[in-house]
């Protein structure tokens, strides 16, 4: 009796213990705590964050001597000038402006300013900077204050200085660089021969493997270096890696839970009430506005592009192969473009361009793609492009055609996406003209 009254008594016990466990188990609700979006929640999404001196280099560097002019679109070897840059110690001698003339050009312009004020150091009164002259240009204005920053240059007091060329004399006794903008002013600053003798051995020597280059004129009376002779530059083919909008729309707002979502057939736009993404599905492409009131501060240059390339370090970062290209001071902006095999890459709807515009306090607007060249498809096609003067030449046939609209003219890529598969990015190698403010592709 007292047996069975035990095991009743278990039974009911264990019957208890069982549903009371189970109800635990099946409404528990772990006490996870909300973490917070800061920058390391972010960092997932972040494609690359870049310096200054990776996202500045030249477009090409020139080569010139006595019997030829010589030019590369190497991106090995305008990276690693950069490099050589940056363990140059240089000081600034003096600037000042120089005026050109018809008919003569920059080099011989420069020359000849500097031996009529005595500043040059060439004592034997041997043309400063005419023959064995490496050139580096690049695609856009460059504050001379930030390049310098990272060239260890020494407080030179100078701002609000832009420059698009850096001339380099090789001559011997040459200690001079030359910091040359297209308003007709240069900066000049001294450097060590040693330093130059080195550049002079990495770049003379092997100028074999250089194309040779002829000047042309644009603009008003505006000389620019392009290949001689007819130029080879192989078509591609790139898988599409479509970046995850996400991240971009993550770090754009503060709370990016807490935003209104409009879908439409080709596009969506995101608002949190104080700023606007709208996201461009065909082109893959999107845009960040953000309305502020007008400031009267107008920060330095050189403030301005490190607050645009800041920005994009710390929302969401870029993706590989993109450099400055150009800024605009009345609108405050700043573009990066899309470079393959040191050539920049042009397209329809800004496919190939981070765009940024700012003001001292806040970005005003933000456009870029959201998808970067992934996988190369073995299906190039080496393209053969005429020299620069035929394009000019046969340009100037044109009735509505002015050589004085021109600004410059380079060897690009078009950027499409592939018409069958949407997922495949083709780049096709053809001349560009920036023409009235615009780019334009020379069929």
């Amino acid at each position: 009796m007292k047996r069975e009254r035990f095991k009743t008594v278990l039974l009911v016990f264990l019957v208890l213990l069982s549903a009371t466990l189970s109800w635990r188990i099946l409404n528990y609700r772990p006490a996870y705590e909300k973490a917070p979006l800061t920058a390391a929640a972010i960092e997932t999404n972040v494609q690359m964050k870049l310096t200054p001196e990776a996202i500045i280099q030249p477009q090409f560097v020139t080569l010139h001597t006595s019997e030829t002019d010589y030019l590369s679109y190497d991106p090995a070897l305008l990276a690693n000038s950069i490099a050589d840059f940056e363990k140059m110690k240089l000081e600034v001698v003096h600037s000042n402006s120089f005026k050109k003339t018809n008919g003569s050009t920059l080099l011989e312009e420069i020359n000849s300013f500097l031996e009529s004020k005595n500043l040059g150091t060439n004592t034997d009164k041997l043309p400063l900077v005419s023959t064995d002259t490496i050139i580096y240009t690049f695609p856009g204005n460059v504050p001379f204050s930030l390049f310098s920053s990272f060239m260890h240059l020494n407080d030179t007091g100078i701002i609000n200085f832009t420059f698009d060329k850096i001339i380099i004399p090789t001559k011997s006794e040459s200690r001079a660089i030359f910091f040359v903008s297209q308003d007709e002013f240069y900066v000049e600053a001294s450097v060590d021969p040693s330093v130059v003798e080195v550049f002079r051995e990495n770049y003379f020597s092997s100028k074999e493997s250089f194309k040779k280059a002829v000047s042309v004129t644009i603009g008003e009376n505006r000389q620019i270096y392009v290949p001689a002779d007819p130029f080879v530059v192989p078509s591609k083919k790139y898988i599409k890696n479509t970046l995850d909008i996400s991240g971009f729309v993550k770090a754009l707002f503060p709370n990016p839970n807490d935003v209104h979502k409009e879908f439409r057939a080709n596009d969506e736009s995101i608002s949190d009430g104080a700023s606007l993404i709208s996201i461009f599905y065909d082109t893959s492409t999107f845009s960040y506005v953000k309305p502020t009131l007008n400031d009267t501060k107008s920060p330095n240059q050189e403030t301005k592009l490190l607050n645009n390339i800041d920005f994009i370090n710390s929302h969401a970062g870029w993706a590989p192969g993109y450099r400055y290209a150009s800024k605009n001071n009345s609108k405050n902006h700043s573009i990066f473009r899309l470079y393959e095999g040191g050539f920049p890459v042009f397209s329809t709807a800004n496919k190939s361009e981070i765009l940024v515009s700012s003001n001292p306090e806040n970005i005003k607007f933000y456009k870029r793609p959201y998808f970067a060249l992934d996988v190369a498809v073995d299906e190039s096609v080496n393209v053969t492009l005429p020299t620069g003067a035929e394009v000019l030449a046969k340009l100037s046939l044109e009735p509505d055609f002015d050589i004085k609209n021109v600004d410059d003219l380079v060897i690009g890529y078009s950027m499409e996406f592939d018409p069958v598969n949407k997922n495949v990015v083709n780049l096709d190698p053809c001349w560009y003209l920036y023409f009235k403010g615009s780019w334009v592709k020379i069929e």
